[in-house]
């Protein structure tokens, strides 16, 4: 009887904790409107139309756009899929992208990136796959420290750019991480920098990473579990472990179970512990190393699942720094 009265109310939490979000999102987003407003002389005209544009479509409500502009994006809200939503964005956005994304060091991919690169010298990992390699970042990283780097990469915009960016011409596909078009264990280790949090079917990529991938897997991503206050965090778990998370997320999103913003475009909510029991099934070892730039002096048992806004997943087939047995 108290086990059932403390799963109600763990469900009425979810929901009220659910509908809150979506009111702050409303009121982040009119913020955020205003942001623009201020700073749109430092970028292109044409790429603050369209990420206005997309967070009207899909975060904002009815009086905060005009009303041709809203019946015109509200169309194509309804008319075109989610990866054609993120692609224009990607398109609309590649001028800015390395500015917004790339500048800092202690970026949390760039940090998984000093990581994998540690990793992978430390256990003899020489051949990569960079899946949703965006502008070339990660293939740069590494070629530039002496390994072999290929990426796939949707949006051909992106690519043009990775290729002014200095990756050579033909280490770069155009592909989905849904269909790698490599052969199995093709790479000694596949990695992704904050992509899955923006596809539908994260387990399908993943899937495709433990197949062409040798000996290992680097998920570099987000976690909602270590984001937001501590009552936050707690009420996420706790709807995640009572199989009530998709159901949360469905009413805060009304029914499209993502959100778009003008630093990150669409987004959908993910954590890199989604993926491991997948991965756990599939891989010796897993490893986790919190990325985030919260202070590292946060002291918790559940440390990074509830502390580090990101997290990077090393997941290895092979025990690492084990020699394999002989076959003779």
């Amino acid at each position: 009887m108290m086990a059932g009265q403390a799963l109600k109310q763990t469900v009425n939490i979810g929901v009220h904790y659910a509908r809150s979000v979506h009111t702050a999102m409303i009121a982040l987003s009119d913020e955020r409107l205003r942001m623009c407003a201020r700073t749109r002389s430092q970028r292109s005209h044409e790429v603050y139309k369209t990420r206005l544009a997309l967070a009207g479509s899909l975060c904002l409500g009815p009086n905060n756009l005009q009303s041709g502009t809203r019946k015109s994006v509200m169309r194509i809200a309804m008319t075109e899929s989610a990866e054609t939503l993120q692609a224009r964005y990607y398109e609309q956005s590649v001028l800015s992208y390395d500015s917004m994304h790339n500048a800092s060091e202690d970026h949390e991919h760039n940090l998984a990136l000093q990581y994998i690169e540690m990793i992978s010298n430390a256990f003899g990992l020489r051949t990569f796959l960079d899946v949703g390699a965006g502008t070339g970042r990660g293939i740069c990283f590494l070629r530039d420290r002496g390994k072999e780097v290929r990426g796939i990469e949707p949006v051909a915009a992106m690519i043009e750019k990775a290729e002014l960016n200095g990756v050579p011409k033909g280490l770069l596909l155009r592909g989905s991480g849904y269909e790698l078009p490599f052969e199995d264990e093709a790479f000694d280790a596949v990695f992704e920098c904050g992509v899955l949090h923006h596809v539908a079917e994260p387990g399908r990529v993943v899937g495709e990473m433990v197949r062409v991938a040798k000996r290992a897997v680097f998920l570099s991503d987000s976690n909602r579990f270590g984001q937001g206050r501590q009552l936050a965090r707690l009420t996420k778990i706790a709807l995640y472990k009572c199989g009530l998370w998709r159901a949360s997320r469905y009413l805060q999103t009304k029914g499209k179970m993502y959100t778009i913003s003008d630093g990150d475009g669409l987004a959908y909510s993910y954590s890199v512990f989604d993926s491991y029991d997948q991965l756990a099934t599939r891989m010796q070892r897993i490893w986790l190393l919190p990325t985030g730039a919260e202070p590292l002096n946060r002291r918790s048992w559940v440390h990074p699942l509830l502390t580090s806004t990101h997290v990077l997943l090393c997941a290895f087939k092979d025990t690492p720094g084990r020699s394999k047995p002989s076959t003779h």
